[in-house]
């Protein structure tokens, strides 16, 4: 049990802290796609259920990856880093802080060059050694009190 918390520790960090190839242009698109597909089938199931704070809940690499896609368009660096992880049996807990710089629209708010960054946490449900399960919590409030605030 505990050689399987390490591993699902390491794919959690790894998929968080990694989410999206680095020295990509945001606007390079089949690039990007290509290697957000590649990480997609290593590292979550075929049936991945994700539900994210940004508005998205998706099943599937393709739903997975189009909620990719809008937060990498929105945040061309999005960064989530774990400040906590806890693990028990086949599910995991992470407490992220995610930030980025805001130079796409999301939220019907066109780009601001704002600098962002907002606490959340993410929960993992693993089968097969793979995320099958993800639900992300983020303070979606600082992030719009951010975006939206005026100059």
């Amino acid at each position: 049990a505990l050689v399987q918390i390490i591993r699902q520790l390491t794919l959690v960090r790894h998929h968080s802290e990694h989410p999206y190839p680095d020295g990509l242009d945001p606007k390079d698109i089949p690039i990007f796609q290509a290697a957000v597909e590649c990480s997609a089938t290593h590292l979550l199931t075929g049936d991945i259920t994700f539900r994210g704070s940004l508005g998205s809940d998706t099943t599937g690499h393709d739903g997975f990856i189009g909620h990719a896609e809008t937060v990498r368009r929105a945040f061309p660096d999005f960064h989530n880093r774990i400040e906590d992880m806890i693990g028990e049996g086949n599910r995991l807990a992470a407490c992220l802080t995610h930030s980025g710089t805001h130079r796409g629209k999301i939220f019907d708010i066109e780009a601001t060059g704002r600098k962002i960054s907002y606490a959340g946490v993410a929960i993992f449900i693993f089968r097969e050694e793979l995320i099958s399960h993800v639900w992300v919590l983020g303070d979606r409030l600082a992030l719009l009190r951010q975006v939206s605030a005026p100059d």
